[in-house]
């Protein structure tokens, strides 16, 4: 599968960081499923989308991402876990996957997504 024509599923809560995110995933070529900023609503984008990786906030404004990995996983979606939080505080669900730390930079980020698509293809 091609990068260019991937679709990444995008749960982020704060709508600045979803723009950011998704505009350089569009840069990349990816095609963004999203953003979500709730499980439900990552679940219902899920329905319309084959998504090839998922990028998800562990932090949502009311809850964690953490209900939505059993699905991602049964999908054999590819995931990274965003989070400010240290990774030897998230739950074993999560350590699993990688990780990206809050803050970075747009090429850890591409460099991350990319990642993700290689384990798909």
């Amino acid at each position: 599968m091609s990068q260019r024509k991937a679709w990444v599923l995008l749960v982020e809560d704060d709508e600045r960081l979803a723009a950011t995110v998704a505009l350089a995933f569009i840069e990349h070529g990816c095609r963004i499923c999203g953003p979500a900023s709730t499980v439900d609503e990552a679940v219902r984008m899920l329905e319309h989308c084959d998504a090839a990786a998922a990028l998800i906030d562990y932090r949502l404004a009311d809850s964690t991402s953490e209900p939505l990995v059993p699905l991602l996983e049964e999908r054999h979606v590819p995931i990274c876990v965003v989070t400010g939080t240290l990774r030897n505080e998230l739950p074993p669900s999560l350590i699993r996957h990688a990780v990206l730390t809050k803050p970075f930079g747009a090429h850890d980020l591409i460099e991350q997504v990319d990642r993700l698509l290689a384990i798909r293809q």
